[in-house]
């Protein structure tokens, strides 16, 4: 099985492995830790590496190659459309999917009590407008590198906060840490990347028997909510120097609830939302598309 080689990525990876051996205890896997052009270059910012596959490519490769029999992907670094030949075979359930404000300032009550002018990193378009939305005086600094080393630069740098995905903080062990102040940001206003939180598991659509053990391990509602938020980011041809998000969610009566955003350099962000059954969330995840590019062309 192929996988970054951060720590995230392998901590993501042996969770996999977990669950597919509570299914089969004889199971036996090797990890091939993989470098991606993302990867090679911690410090460029992604709007200027451009960001098709970025920390994807590499993998997609050798599995292409059948280097690897499949894949374990943060499934918002999946490009909107897949190499060919390739397929998303399963999602394991999803984990937080919200994104937290790391502050260094461990006195804070809530995050809008920071000054203003504070200085918060981030390098993701879709955050530098989130923020700008609801706190126009804050500073945003570009910064890059993996968990680990975004935590070192904000309690080294002049930063008063960074924003980082929940769900990578939850599986390296660190949001319940008590030196690790930080504020949920609620979904509602901080809408986050497509898939975040979702791991996908990624293998050669010929490959009928790798497709059935990851199945194994598939949450059909997550399944179910990748499938209307990755319609979204294909209609609008999305990626990360773009800025927009969506989340999905999915009921126990097969209901879906999908929201998302959309901006662009001259316009401020856009909010929509749109409702349905789960039988095609594809065509959802179109709709809430084609309902956001009509909330940024009005002129209001």
């Amino acid at each position: 099985m192929g996988s970054r080689a951060s720590k995230l990525a392998l901590v993501q990876t042996h969770e996999v492995i977990q669950r597919l051996q509570a299914i089969d205890p004889t199971l036996d896997f090797e990890v091939v830790p993989i470098k991606t052009k993302g990867d090679l270059k911690p410090n460029t910012a992604l709007v200027q590496l451009g960001s098709n596959g970025l920390f994807v490519r590499e993998v997609e490769t050798e599995l292409l190659n059948q280097q690897i029999d499949f894949a374990v992907h943060s499934a918002k670094d999946l490009p909107a459309k897949l190499a060919p030949g390739l397929t998303i075979a399963a999602t394991p359930s999803r984990a937080l999917a919200q994104d937290v404000l790391v502050v260094k300032d461990s006195q804070l009550k809530h995050w809008q009590d920071l000054p203003q002018g504070a200085v918060i990193g981030t390098g993701s378009p879709r955050r530098q407008t989130l923020l700008h939305h609801l706190r126009p005086d804050f500073k945003l600094k570009n910064i890059r590198g993996n968990v680990p080393t975004r935590l070192k630069k904000l309690a080294m740098q002049d930063f008063d906060g960074i924003v980082l995905a929940a769900a990578g903080l939850q599986r390296l062990g660190l949001l319940d840490q008590r030196q690790l102040h930080h504020f949920d940001l609620p979904t509602a206003q901080f809408i986050p990347a497509a898939c975040q939180g979702t791991l996908a598991l990624e293998c050669a659509t010929q490959n009928q028997a790798i497709v059935k053990l990851l199945q194994g391990i598939n949450d059909v509602k997550n399944y179910q909510a990748m499938r209307c938020e990755r319609a979204f980011l294909k209609t609008l041809e999305g990626d990360c120097t773009i800025p927009l998000g969506c989340l999905a969610e999915v009921s126990d009566d097969g209901q879906i609830q999908a929201r998302a955003f959309l901006a662009d350099k001259f316009i401020p962000a856009r909010f929509t939302y749109v409702s349905g059954q789960s039988a095609d969330p594809e065509k959802l995840g179109t709709t809430l598309a084609q309902n956001a590019m009509t909330q940024l062309q009005k002129k209001d």
